[in-house]
């Protein structure tokens, strides 16, 4: 497979030599492609390829801001607290892999064992970011008396998302970027495609998942309102998620049918990252409760929305006429959280919950919104604003993809 070189700023990484290209979906958006001629290209990318590349017309690459792409691995897990346990366990194993290599090689290995034992992971990333800029500048390499990318070799940082957040955390550069001119090159791609486009399109040798997180919810319409709001609110985000598309394989709907996929996704112990979405409402509660009760794997999570303080006192109708009460755990959808002009009539007033059944297991009654397809339909024709206008306009949907983009970050 053709290499692809990943930088942080103008420092060439190796990491990235042996990984399939759809894992560039993890870490890159859409609107992160660029091809740029030799003069226009960003100054990094013309600095470090205008060798490599002396007679290429025009350059292709991904590149995206340091600070979206970490926050892509956190959303995956690469949190810093978690990579700070992960090199502290990899440090300890590399140590004791040292100290069994002492009888056979020497002196050497047991003088990198001591050193490597007591040196902290702050000490460790200062000394890997000198030895990054001393290659880079061409200067002598720092001496600590240890390998510094030993360490990498260990199983919990033997990971290219763990070692790119790592040394992120350690360089702190500016942008990250990936020269894509000589895989275009080999693999023919349709230059007037984004490079996304370009691997949706490729059968080979791009079939591989890519790492993206499987958003399971209870049905088409969360899906659609969730899939919607974070390309509109995060567009750097979406593409860390795809979603089952219950239309055309005919899934059924509903809070016990997710919860029987969710424990079937968990017994093939099946490695992708999967994120469960239940409605917070008397269904949810008990299809929640049920899956309390097994332990699932840790790329399996599963959530109900969160609470909403609107929700504390919303008009609901029932029995005992229109009344004023909290429908958290009995009555929010995810309609719920498409703000206050979506719920409100032409009168002005709320759209009221009405109570449907009792709920035996979860101890609650089970309501449901009025009109819920008109306020989704409200909703998604307002999406035409800029981000940073729709996060300020819709702040408990603001909050609920803060709460997705956070499952797997504890």
């Amino acid at each position: 497979m053709t290499s692809t070189d990943l930088y942080l700023d103008q420092i060439r990484t190796d990491i990235l030599d042996h990984l399939d290209p759809s894992y560039f979906e993890v870490l890159f958006s859409r609107s992160d492609y660029y091809s740029r001629s030799r003069k226009t290209a960003h100054p990094d990318v013309r600095t470090c390829l205008r060798e490599t590349y002396e007679d290429a017309p025009e350059y292709r690459y991904l590149l995206s801001s340091a600070e979206i792409v970490r926050e892509r691995l956190a959303i995956q897990g690469y949190t810093a607290d978690r990579m700070s346990r992960a090199w502290s366990e990899a440090r300890d194993m590399r140590v004791e892999f040292l100290k069994k290599l002492v009888g056979s090689i020497g002196g050497s290995i047991a003088t990198e064992a001591a050193v490597l034992a007591k040196i902290s992971y702050a000490e460790w990333q200062q000394a890997l970011a000198a030895r990054e800029r001393a290659r880079f500048e061409g200067g002598p390499f720092p001496h600590e008396g240890f390998d510094l990318e030993g360490v990498f070799s260990q199983e919990p940082l033997f990971d290219v998302f763990a070692a790119l957040a790592v040394r992120l955390d350690a360089l702190k550069p500016t942008s990250v970027w990936v020269d894509l001119t000589e895989l275009y090159d080999a693999y023919e791609f349709d230059p007037s495609a984004t490079f996304h486009e370009n691997l949706e399109r490729s059968a080979e040798p791009f079939e591989a998942d890519g790492g993206k997180i499987i958003i399971l919810t209870e049905g088409t319409t969360d899906q659609r309102i969730i899939s919607a709001a974070m390309r509109a609110f995060y567009p750097e985000f979406a593409d860390a998620y795809q979603f089952i598309d219950f239309e055309a394989f005919r899934i059924e709907g509903g809070a016990s049918p997710l919860a029987r996929m969710v424990k079937s996704f968990a017994s093939v112990r099946m490695q992708s990252r999967m994120l469960a979405i239940f409605d917070n409402d008397a269904a949810g509660a008990e299809a929640l409760m049920s899956l309390r009760k097994i332990t699932l794997p840790p790329n399996l999570r599963a959530m109900c929305l969160p609470d909403l303080a609107m929700a504390r006192s919303y008009p609901t109708e029932g029995p005992e006429g229109l009344r004023l009460m909290d429908v958290n755990g009995r009555a929010c959808s995810i309609e719920m959280f498409l703000g206050r002009s979506s719920l409100a009539t032409k009168g002005g007033k709320f759209r009221p919950v009405r109570w449907s059944q009792w709920n035996k297991a979860a101890g609650r009654y089970q309501g449901e919104l009025d009109d819920k397809f008109d306020v989704m339909k409200r909703f998604l024709s307002d999406l035409n604003q800029t981000p940073r206008k729709l996060r300020c306009r819709y702040p408990d949907m603001c909050d609920l993809l803060g709460s997705i983009f956070g499952a797997f970050k504890s």
